[in-house]
């Protein structure tokens, strides 16, 4: 594997967690809620947040050019990881015993976690089909 590849793909992982950690970070300082979750009837679902992914993802498949979609879907899975368990050891560390099982958060959060994975996926083939168009003919008036 070519070892620019290699540090495309870094890159653009870097890029993608900073987007969407920045996004987190600007509604903590702002003491307001800007990614207020909708209720579904299956669980809640940040609209912002799915678009925010999906754009954090689309600057990362850009910046890879090709490959990230895996990565991309993988780091929307990483951070649903530690969301998740940070709601757990949240509820493990209530005075009388947890206040919800694993279970519990599953189901509240199961289908922003399909979604957010979705728009991963979706965001990681907009910025690999935007890095083709652009490089492509540059490509081929090289060769």
């Amino acid at each position: 594997m070519d070892k620019r590849l290699d540090k495309r793909h870094l890159l653009a992982c870097i890029a993608a967690l900073a987007i969407m950690l920045g996004f987190d970070l600007a509604i903590s300082l702002s003491g307001r809620a800007l990614d207020l979750p909708t209720d579904t009837g299956w669980g809640t679902v940040p609209i912002a947040g799915l678009l925010v992914t999906a754009l954090a993802m689309a600057v990362g498949g850009w910046i890879a050019r090709r490959g990230f979609r895996p990565l991309a879907v993988l780091l929307a899975a990483a951070l649903w990881l530690s969301v998740v368990s940070v709601i757990g050891l949240g509820a493990l560390s209530a005075e009388d015993g947890p206040a919800f099982g694993l279970g519990d958060v599953l189901s509240q959060y199961a289908l922003a976690m399909v979604l957010s994975l979705l728009a991963a996926w979706l965001g990681a083939v907009l910025g690999e089909r935007v890095a083709a168009q652009r490089f492509e003919p540059a490509a081929m008036a090289q060769g």
